[in-house]
């Protein structure tokens, strides 16, 4: 939950983000069906399950959002693992302000 709360802090202040948090997938899911997100940010180490494993769930349901591992491990495999499952980021947490703001502004960057 801290890092959730610390991401949605660390959002760069006078643009227009909306940021909706989950604390397990069934929530994460539902809130992403009813509302499709442009980004999903998941942390690698989540209770029942891991980002890669929501990642996938959220594929399979066609959340189509661009998606980024946060995640303290630097364990090469790790990382591996998330660019495999299509994300398009890993950001290397502890987070502050100026990650946050550098990868919107590599999302924005990437879109079409």
């Amino acid at each position: 939950m801290t890092s959730r709360m610390l991401f949605g802090a660390c959002m760069p202040k006078g643009k227009k983000h909306e940021v909706s948090e989950a604390g397990n997938l069934p929530d994460a899911l539902a809130k992403a069906k009813k509302s499709p997100p442009d980004l999903v940010v998941l942390d690698y180490n989540i209770p029942e399950h891991n980002g890669v494993e929501i990642a996938k769930v959220f594929q399979k349901a066609g959340i189509n959002a661009k998606m980024v591992m946060l995640t303290a491990s630097t364990e090469k495999g790790v990382m591996e693992s998330a660019l495999e499952a299509g994300f398009v980021h890993v950001l290397q947490k502890p987070i502050n302000p100026a990650k946050v703001a550098d990868l919107i502004k590599l999302i924005e960057d990437l879109a079409p």
